[in-house]
């Protein structure tokens, strides 16, 4: 006979389940961690400030970064109905009760994601990826969200390849489009664009002076 314990335990793993499902994360690693972390989480203070929902979609999001999904916290928030602010404020205790040092995303892995529901073109996504590795060798994108990086990486490279149909109003892709993709604020995406397009300037004064 299931204990109360194993019953939680049970109901747990099959909301974990869904969740990566609908995430379309597939095979049983992500939500076999995600099930481990948050059985781990559970045994700290968590359990006094956020519901269980909470603590399962911060497990599974934690999980996916484990493993190098390209998943966001807003794309689970989401597909579990859950308000951002505190799902963001439930992961980063989860993080913590369940001792986890989490790997820094790569931006590049975000591109074909948000490249897709953008509805841009494969060379748009090559070219992003080559401006991604090049800011990333001058440092530029640590510290900044990857999902804002690669958006801003996908509209440079679309500008620069497109530059005919970027005039269109009928064609073009703009920073909207690119921005509702990434799930940022155009503000965000204009921002990161300067970034990078900043150091990238710098990078090439310090070459030309080099000389």
């Amino acid at each position: 006979m299931l204990s109360a314990e194993d019953d939680d335990h049970s109901e747990a793993d099959a909301a974990i389940r869904d969740i990566t499902r609908r995430l379309g994360v597939t095979g049983p690693a992500a939500a076999e961690t995600a099930s481990q972390i948050y059985l781990a989480a559970k045994k700290g203070r968590i359990r006094f400030g956020y519901s269980f929902r909470q603590i399962q979609a911060a497990a599974v999001y934690a999980s996916c970064r484990l493993f190098g999904v390209p998943r966001t916290l807003k794309e689970v928030a989401s597909v579990c109905d859950l308000d951002f602010i505190p799902l963001a404020s439930c992961y980063r205790r989860v993080v913590e009760d369940a001792g986890l040092t989490m790997p820094i995303p790569d931006p590049a892995s975000y591109v074909s994601g948000i490249s897709s529901r953008a509805g841009l073109d494969g060379p748009t996504e090559r070219r992003a990826i080559e401006i991604i590795n090049a800011a990333k060798r001058l440092r530029t994108t640590e510290g900044k969200a990857p999902t804002a990086i690669a958006a801003a990486a996908l509209y440079m490279a679309y500008m620069e390849l497109h530059p005919e149909e970027s005039l269109d109003p009928r064609t073009r892709v703009t920073q909207q489009d690119i921005a509702e993709a990434a799930g940022i604020s155009e503000v965000t995406l204009r921002n990161r664009v300067r970034t990078i397009s900043t150091s990238s300037t710098k990078s090439r004064s310090g070459e030309a002076e080099a000389e």
